[in-house]
């Protein structure tokens, strides 16, 4: 009998650890560099070694089609790429402030676009 109520108690440990882990969250320190939209729209191939994971803040203005949105700040608009995971659970509208932070997509005939990685509601 006991060991049966170790066995259920182990069990239950494991089946709800991955919920637990996910709840603790991770990395909340600064990370990637600083930029505008306009210095992500006109920056080309960079050179090997060099950063690509960047932070632009600004606002989300609108779905274009799935996965694809279009971002703006004070500088100018970007077409930013959001997976369905990326989000983890947060809402936002056209009015909220956001910081996301990602790579940028060189474009070769059309213009550069974002990959977002992670985003946060700026209160």
């Amino acid at each position: 009998m006991k060991k049966i109520a170790v066995a259920l108690s182990l069990l239950v440990l494991v089946a709800f650890s991955p919920r637990i882990t996910l709840a603790q969250g991770g990395f909340t320190g600064p990370g990637g560099v600083e930029i505008t939209v306009q210095e992500a729209k006109l920056k080309k191939d960079l050179p090997p070694g060099a950063t690509n994971f960047f932070v632009l803040r600004g606002q989300i203005v609108r779905e274009i089609e799935d996965w694809t949105y279009l971002f703006r700040d004070n500088t100018g608009e970007i077409v930013i790429l959001i997976s369905d995971g990326t989000w983890n659970g947060v809402v936002i509208d056209q009015n909220d402030f956001v910081e996301i932070k990602g790579r940028i997509l060189f474009g070769w005939t059309t213009d550069n676009r974002f990959i977002v990685s992670s985003i946060f509601k700026i209160s």
